[in-house]
């Protein structure tokens, strides 16, 4: 079951290289200015990275759904790019909360989830990107980009495919 959060760190941090997994909660939670690269993280429930504030950088991690599923695999404001998430069930793939939000050339998959691959949970927020992302696999109730709570405020959509 482990900690309600394996790896838990403020702002300033760096969380590179690591292998994370068997949390019945969150794997890595980060703070401002922080980045959590080249991990792979798996079998965790809640999230698999969570960044609690902006200008944090995530990128080139592996995160895969086991026993335990991801309510969302990366969670927060920030860069998330060049990302490899695999995910099955509700589990989410990206979720934008906050301003300037980039998302880039991540790879989703669903096996037939009803989650989403990328989604944005607060309205009306400025600057986000995504881009050159690509979501596969997921049932008729799921979704490749949720936009439900997105109001169109200089965001941009280029080159993903599903």
């Amino acid at each position: 079951t482990g900690p309600s959060r394996v790896v838990y760190l403020d702002t300033n941090c760096s969380v590179h290289s690591c292998e994370i997994h068997g949390s019945t909660s969150t794997g890595v939670s980060v703070g401002t200015y922080s980045n959590v690269s080249d991990c792979n993280i798996y079998n965790c429930g809640g999230y698999g990275i969570i960044c609690s504030s902006g200008l944090s950088l995530v990128w080139g991690n592996f995160l895969k759904n086991g026993d335990n599923l991801f309510t969302t695999a990366i969670h927060g404001p920030g860069t998330t790019r060049d990302n490899i998430i695999y995910i099955s069930g509700a589990s989410n793939g990206i979720n934008c909360s906050g301003d300037a939000c980039a998302v880039r050339g991540n790879t989703i998959v669903s096996a037939g989830g009803s989650g989403y691959g990328i989604g944005f949970t607060t309205a009306a927020r400025l600057n986000r990107n995504v881009e050159n992302n690509y979501i596969e696999g997921f049932s008729d109730s799921g979704s490749g980009i949720d936009f439900n709570a997105l109001i169109e405020n200089g965001t941009v959509y280029r080159n993903n495919a599903f």
